[in-house]
């Protein structure tokens, strides 16, 4: 991929064409602008200022090939809506999070979910077009002119920016696979809206709604055609990630009662 472009918008590769645009992802992003040299040439990006930015995010989206790392970790549920997306859930309450620290740490021997790797990065692609801008979270506690890896090199993206670059691109494509399977999932009738209401051991409880979770019952009814065509489009590994993720739901349990006491 050339120098050129974060200067000029990106022509969307063959491989990344979703027959609709990715849907909304979580409320990260206070604002989002157009990198750009003359704009942002002397910004740094300091790893070392944590996740504190996802400490009140309960939920995060999680592409396709990332689902059997997650599952390991986290619930994973559906976001409600016409075009569904799988969700890692990371908490039971509005605005909580239990795998990042007070000190904005990631909870150790967990799977960090992509989205959150590439924050304060996010393509844009403005309505009507088919090119895309890598955009950034101008206001990120992690952009700043002191310690951290440079953007640029002059007026040119520095290896750090073109390797951010490329992560990016490769997650946009799998997210965009990924509502592909969804899409499919939901045409297939194998998505079921849900509540849930967690009981805690302290007398406390919480409420988790608005979200769709895949029905093994329903998934094991598929005709055999089916199965064959998802696993020609190596969908299968994920959607049994999923149905095996509902074991993770006691984990993030034990975390908030932790929390709690």
């Amino acid at each position: 991929m050339s120098d050129a472009v974060l200067a000029t918008p990106l022509a969307t590769p063959p491989a990344v064409a979703a027959p609709q645009p990715v849907p909304a992802l979580p409320p990260l992003f206070g604002r989002v602008e157009p990198l750009e040299p003359a704009r942002h040439a002397a910004l740094r990006l300091d790893r070392s200022a944590g996740l504190g930015f996802a400490a009140r995010a309960n939920a995060v989206p999680l592409s396709i090939v990332e689902l059997p790392f997650a599952a390991r970790h986290f619930p994973i549920v559906f976001a409600s809506g016409p075009v569904p997306m799988p969700l890692a859930v990371l908490g039971y309450r509005a605005g909580e999070n239990l795998f990042v620290g007070a000190d904005g740490s990631w909870r150790a021997g967990t799977y960090l979910p992509a989205y959150l790797r590439a924050y304060p990065f996010i393509f844009l692609q403005p309505e009507g077009s088919e090119k895309l801008l890598l955009g950034i979270e101008p206001d990120a506690p992690a952009l700043h002119t002191g310690a951290g890896e440079a953007l640029f090199e002059g007026e040119q993206p520095s290896a750090f920016l073109k390797e951010m670059l490329r992560f990016c691109s490769d997650f946009r494509a799998s997210l965009e696979e990924t509502q592909r399977m969804a899409i499919a999932l939901k045409g297939a009738g194998l998505l079921e809206e849900r509540e849930a209401r967690v009981e805690f051991r302290s007398g406390s409880s919480a409420r988790l709604n608005g979200f769709a979770m895949l029905n093994p019952e329903r998934f094991d009814a598929l005709p055999d055609e089916t199965i064959l065509e998802w696993r020609r489009r190596h969908w299968l590994g994920g959607i049994y990630a999923i149905l095996q993720a509902s074991g993770s739901w006691s984990g993030v349990l034990d975390l908030a009662e932790a929390k709690a006491a």
